[in-house]
Parts: C-alpha cells; sequence; structure tokens
C-alpha cells in the first residue's frame, strides 16, 4: 500500500501524485470515474483494503487526471464528490449536470481579509443574487451574475447598507421536476420544458464546497464569487452566506463547509437554516470564531463558549416581523408587545430584525394586498402562508387612488422606522427600499422570472422611499443609542435626569397600554449612550400614532435649556422645517409617526444683549 499523506475526504496533490478520499460506509465495490472533454469514461477501482475506518483512498498518477473531470461510484450509485475543489457542468442555468475537476483555482486576494463588522454597525442588505440584477432594468453587462452584483456595489453604498446577506449561492441544484428525455418529440420537449420548475430560492442540497457556477459570467463560480467578495471588502461590505443543510448532513460536514468559505472564499458569516442544524457546535468551532453566524434560534448552552461566542452570534427574529407586522395594520392588544420587542437587546447574542423576508409578502405587498395571489405556482393558490399579518389599504392589488397610493406610502415609512429605531441589528429584503412587488405571490420558491426580479424602474419611480430609507439608515448610524444593546435596562436613571427611555401617553409620563390603545410616545436620552460622544446629550421624542384616528400626545419637559423641535414625520419624511414645538402636546395624525429632537434654546436678541453688558 502506497504511503497515505492526506486521509480527509477529496481530492488531494502530492507532488506527481493524486490522493482521493472517500467516505464508504456501505463497504460498496467504489470506483473512480474519469471522463474527459469528448465524454469518454474510465473506471479506476479502489483497493477495498486500503482504507481507516470507513474512509478508503486511491492514490494514482497526477498526469492520468490531467484535464479530465470525475465521479464517483459506490455500489450502482454515482455521485459527485461532495468535497471537489470544483464542479463543470453546472455553467447554465436549469442544466445541472455536475462533476468534479481536478484543478485548482488561484486566486489573488491582494492582501484581502474577512471583515469583523460589529453586530451593533450592522445594516443588512438580504438579496437573490440572479434576482437582483436579472430584469433587463438592472442597467448591469452581466445580468444575474456575482459580476452583476459587483457592478451594483456602488448602488448598494449609496443605500448606506454594509452587510450584504445573499442567498444559497453555493453550487445548488435548481432543477427540481424529472429530466426532459432527449428521445421524445420536439412538442412534447416544448411542453414538458414549459412546466419545468426550478428552485429558484436555493434551499436544497448541492456541491456545497463551490460557488454557483451558473451565477458566474465567466462560467468560473470560485473565481466570480471570489472577486465579487473582494470588491466587496474594498467597500467596507461584509458578505454573510445562505445555505441549508437537510436534517440527514453530518456536522463534520457542516464544519468542512464553512470553515472552507471562511478560509478561501474570504466569506464573513453566514445564516445556517434547516432541520436539526447543530448551531451550538458551529457556535464553538475555533475556526468560526470571528464569523458572523446567524441561526433560527439561540443554540444551546450559547453562554459557556468564550467571550467571542457572544460577538458573533446572532438568531434570525421572525417574531419581530409579525408582531410589528400586526402593530401597523392596527391590531388590538399590540400597544405592549411593539415597545418591548421595540428595545430588545438579549446579552449573549443579537437578533436581526425584518420587516419582509424571502419567504412571505415584499414590503410593498405588506400594504397592498390582504391575500396571497399564489395561482402561478402551479398549486392551486394552495401554497404559502395562508396569512400574511397585511393589509391592503383598501383595495387589493395595484391602483391609482391618490389617497390609497398615500396612505400605503406613509405605512411603508412606519415600517422602516419600526426597523431603524429597533434595538437590533436591521435587515432590508433588497427592493423592498423601493417598493418592489411580487404581485401578492407570497411563495416566489419557483418563480424565475418577473415576479421574482427586481424591476429597477421602480427605483426611478419611487425614489421617495429609496431616499426616506437611506435617511434612517444614516441617522440610525450618526445616533448610538438606536443602535442596540444601549436601552436594555429598562428605567435606568444613569443618564442624568431622565432615564434612557421612558413612556408616555395622551399624558407624560402616564403610558396606557389597554388592549384598544395603539399609540404611545417614547423618549430617549442619549446622555449616557456614550459618554465620550458629541451626541451624548441628544433627546429624542418618537410619538407613535398606529390608530386611525389622530391623537394628541403631551410631551414632557425637554432637559434644562433646550425645547422640541420638530425632525421627521412618516406622513412626508424628514422635515427641512426643524421648527420648534411651541405648546407642551402635539397632534399626531391617524397611522404615522413623529420624532422630535430636544436642542439648546435660542435666546432671542435682548437677553443676548443684557448678558453681554453683564
Amino acid at each position: 500500500m502506497e504511503k497515505i499523506t492526506y486521509l480527509r475526504p477529496g481530492v488531494h496533490f502530492v507532488e506527481d501524485k493524486v490522493h482521493i478520499t472517500v467516505e464508504n460506509y456501505q463497504r460498496e465495490p467504489l470506483f473512480l470515474i474519469l471522463c474527459d472533454k469528448d465524454k469518454k469514461t474510465e473506471e479506476i477501482p479502489f483497493n477495498m483494503n486500503d482504507h481507516i475506518g470507513a474512509m478508503y483512498f486511491l492514490v494514482i498518477d497526477k498526469s492520468k487526471v490531467e484535464g479530465k473531470f470525475y465521479k464517483i461510484r459506490c455500489g450502482r450509485n454515482v455521485y459527485t464528490d461532495p468535497y471537489a475543489i470544483r464542479v463543470a457542468g453546472t455553467e447554465k442555468w436549469g442544466n445541472h449536470r455536475s462533476m468534479g475537476c481536478f484543478d485548482r483555482t488561484e486566486i489573488d486576494w491582494d492582501g484581502d481579509r474577512t471583515l469583523c463588522t460589529p453586530f451593533s454597525e450592522m445594516v443588512l442588505y438580504h438579496l437573490h443574487v440572479r434576482g437582483f440584477t436579472m430584469h433587463r432594468s438592472s442597467g448591469v453587462a452581466h445580468r444575474g451574475t456575482f459580476e452583476g452584483v459587483e457592478e451594483k456595489i456602488p448602488y448598494i453604498k449609496s443605500l448606506g447598507v454594509n452587510a450584504v446577506e445573499l442567498m444559497p449561492c453555493y453550487d445548488f441544484e435548481e432543477v427540481m421536476n424529472e429530466r426532459i428525455p432527449k428521445n421524445i418529440s420536439e412538442t412534447a420537449a416544448s411542453a414538458a420544458k414549459e412546466h419545468q420548475k426550478y428552485n429558484y430560492w436555493g434551499f436544497a442540497p448541492g456541491n456545497y464546497m463551490t460557488p454557483k457556477n451558473a451565477y458566474a459570467a465567466t462560467g468560473d463560480g470560485i473565481v466570480s464569487f471570489c472577486n465579487m467578495v473582494k470588491a466587496m471588502h474594498k467597500e467596507g461590505i461584509s458578505v454573510i452566506v445562505d445555505f441549508f443543510f437537510d436534517g440527514s448532513t453530518k456536522l463534520q460536514f457542516i464544519l468542512d463547509v464553512l470553515r472552507r468559505w471562511v478560509i478561501d472564499y474570504h466569506v464573513d458569516g453566514f445564516r445556517v437554516v434547516g432541520p436539526a442544524i447543530p448551531a451550538a457546535e458551529l457556535a464553538a468551532d475555533a475556526y468560526l470564531a470571528d464569523t458572523k453566524l446567524l441561526f433560527d434560534a439561540p443554540p444551546d448552552n450559547y453562554g459557556i463558549h468564550t467571550g467571542s461566542a457572544t460577538r458573533h452570534l446572532a438568531v434570525i427574529n421572525h417574531t419581530f416581523m409579525y408582531d410589528h407586522r400586526k402593530f401597523l395594520k392596527s391590531d388590538d392588544d399590540m400597544l405592549g408587545t411593539f415597545v418591548k420587542e421595540q428595545l430588545s437587546s438579549p446579552d449573549n447574542y443579537a437578533e436581526i430584525n425584518f420587516m419582509a423576508d424571502y419567504s412571505g409578502f415584499t414590503l410593498n405587498d405588506v400594504v397592498s394586498y390582504d391575500e396571497k395571489h399564489n395561482i402561478d405556482n402551479g398549486e392551486h393558490n394552495m401554497d404559502g402562508n395562508n396569512y400574511n399579518y397585511s393589509w391592503n389599504c383598501g383595495v387589493e392589488g395595484t391602483t391609482r387612488k391618490r389617497y390609497i397610493m398615500q396612505l400605503r406610502r406613509k405605512q411603508l415609512r412606519n415600517a422602516f422606522t419600526f426597523l431603524f429605531l429597533a434595538q437590533g441589528v436591521p435587515e432590508i429584503l433588497a427592493g423592498d427600499e423601493f417598493c418592489n412587488s411580487q404581485q401578492g405571490n407570497n411563495n416566489a420558491y419557483c418563480q424565475d422570472n418577473m415576479i421574482s426580479w427586481l424591476n429597477w424602474n421602480d427605483y426611478v419611480k419611487n425614489r421617495d422611499i429609496f431616499n426616506f430609507v437611506k435617511e434612517m439608515i444614516e441617522f440610525r448610524k450618526q445616533h448610538k443609542i438606536f443602535k442596540g444593546g444601549i436601552l436594555d435596562r429598562g428605567m435606568s436613571y444613569r443618564a442624568g435626569d431622565y432615564p434612557e427611555v421612558s413612556f408616555h401617553g395622551e399624558q407624560a409620563w402616564a403610558p396606557r397600554y389597554d388592549n384598544f390603545y395603539r399609540h404611545i410616545g417614547i423618549m430617549y436620552n442619549g446622555g449616557s449612550a456614550d459618554k465620550k460622544s458629541k451626541n451624548k446629550n441628544e433627546v429624542f421624542f418618537l410619538a407613535y400614532n398606529m390608530h386611525w384616528q389622530n391623537h394628541r400626545f403631551a410631551l414632557p419637559k425637554a432637559p434644562a435649556g433646550m425645547v422640541w423641535q420638530r425632525l421627521m414625520t412618516t406622513a412626508s419624511g424628514f422635515v427641512e422645517d426643524k421648527s420648534e414645538v411651541p405648546s407642551k402636546d402635539f397632534l399626531v395624525e391617524a397611522r404615522s409617526i413623529r420624532m422630535l429632537v430636544a436642542v439648546p434654546k435660542k435666546m432671542d436678541k435682548e437677553k443676548v444683549a443684557a448678558k453681554k453688558e453683564k
């Protein structure tokens, strides 16, 4: 038996030899299937005596595999090596016939390293690589690709986003139906192709070790993906990638996959989903200690790890989305829940807050549809959630009624205000910032078409919403008190005369949480948020009114030497006229939010002159 240097699964080169290591728990006969460019194949048997445990290995001359592809046959089962360092045969979308490659791709990283942006500074942007630029209105040279996303980096940066989360972009199997036979008639083939379904979202098994070739303009997913990551990092934008593993996937394989994407592709984080995800084990892995890990629930025993464990873990906060949608549409008995979730900031992990996710309505559809419209999915509208906690503002779907359109825009600004002023990490679903719609489809998993592709004409038409989102992101960045981890103590008076956060109603300091109340005032005192900050004395008053009637709010007295000033209203946006609020109470119109800021009181000219004389 030849000396084996590498016992890890996959292909490894040692001088003029190639070592192939494969798991074989079934103890079935193993074969390496070599295939050349002319599709000629050759089978090379493994020596079934060359193994340690269930790990079997084969050593052959390097010259034997040059320019060839490979698969593994275990008994009658032929499959692509899950540890393949590269794959071929998946360069075209909808034609997934993968084979392993022996040639390794070398990337010139030019000093690039993974980023470690703190969750408190992060604004996430969740996008689908193909759908982000596939529409002809995207204006990019390489639509539906990693290159297309790279071309959109100036747009992403202009919005103020500093972390991009990509829906699955490993080389997943997108073909859902059985393959179309080659020996059928042209008419039958055309009909079969018309009904071909694709897993557009990508939450499916695949070649986990490599980026998706079909998302690369060059056909080489590794090169295209790494170039995109490098370009993102140059602009200070972190890259987080979604991964799905089914319940049969072993911990070691998941660890090997994530480590590869960190080490070889410089990924900054992962959203890991699927049944029975070993979250605690992933969180404890030393290789991933500086990598952001997003899970659907807190991992068991997450508090027992080193300090880094509390710095790099986050939970996808689905509850935030559903409860804030209920409050947005004025449901009963949601006020207390709204306040609690606005201020939520766990000690041991971050919470990722969002108002819309890939599964469900887009944010624009949340304010435009009461019912799901999934007929195009071919499942008789039986798929998808039956209830989305949405409200169409009076008309189902598109409308030209001006008052409906104005109300929807106000509701969108309300939703974004909820998101960016909450204590968790805000995440936007790509396109929500310019009113992207899926025409009421709340389960567009198979819609590789205009339903799911972002229409960039909407960016031109809805610049007012884009500008509002941009201003809200910038506002959050400028004021640490809204970034998370500041207000988890509740009514603390460490800030001086006023607590860090306090609650008010139609009377100051006297909030009401009865089940029919839908309005509340929240005052934020930045005095203790950052002692060294130039904004440390900033005090804000947020008046939330999700009732369908106008309400007057009593203002607490501004800090000594200061007055309340208008700053923003979701009825129109950030105000140019930042005038003083003269009365002790003020009106907040139905279904809107007003924000005031305490500013130093201006002395009149006579008092200034008298002060100078003294």
